[in-house]
């Protein structure tokens, strides 16, 4: 574990080669740096990981930006720590050496939300992303070039936390901003499942074919 670069974090340095994206994990609401690391390893072996900590506290529990209720969130606080975070991603890429404009994010749930703010916020730091149960964070106004950038959503049919409107609205938001967008709706509800995982290990492994 690092505490430096103003996020507790832990970096795995792969074996990176061209066909290897970084991936940045990003966990939900009261996990940690340790919750998503498992994913790594069946998603694309190879890479550099980096993963920090929601450093923003609700109860004992992590989060990456605050919120007045659920599904209501602090606006001020999440633009605020979307810049912070995307500082740190960039701080941590000189430091470990990893290629930044290559890194996918990889979030689930609150974590989801960060990094579809980090693509929608900062669109030329990251490739793309895989989502676990994101919303639209905000709505977006001017114009965002997402252009190349390739992103999967996967969305619970029976999520009782995300509202499916929201969901399809983030996938339209991106898709209209130039991203390479998909949207896939599983018969499962909030938690993150097999086949999930079956579904981000497919897309990433196409995304690496056609690089």
């Amino acid at each position: 574990m690092e505490t430096d670069l103003n996020h507790v974090h832990k970096f795995f340095a792969g074996n990176e080669g061209h066909e290897a994206y970084p991936l940045i994990l990003f966990h939900g609401t009261g996990g940690d740096e340790n919750d998503l690391i498992y994913m790594a390893s069946q998603l694309s072996p190879r890479s550099p990981v980096l993963a920090p900590r929601g450093s923003v506290m609700e109860g004992s529990s992590p989060r990456f930006f605050r919120r007045l209720e659920k599904g209501v969130f602090d606006m001020e606080d999440l633009l605020f720590r979307t810049d912070e975070m995307a500082e740190f991603l960039g701080q941590a890429a000189r430091k470990y050496g990893f290629n930044l404009s290559k890194a996918l994010a990889v979030g689930y749930s609150n974590g989801a939300n960060i990094a579809a703010s980090i693509l929608l916020r900062h669109p030329g730091l990251i490739a793309g992303g895989i989502l676990f149960r994101p919303m639209l964070p905000y709505s977006v106004e001017g114009c965002i070039a997402l252009h190349g950038r390739h992103v999967l959503i996967l969305s619970g049919e029976d999520d009782e936390t995300v509202p499916m409107s929201q969901a399809v609205a983030l996938a339209e938001t991106l898709e209209s901003s130039g991203g390479r967008v998909r949207h896939e709706i599983l018969p499962v509800g909030h938690e993150i499942t097999d086949e999930d995982l079956q579904q981000a290990r497919t897309w990433i492994s196409r995304l690496k074919h056609d690089a």
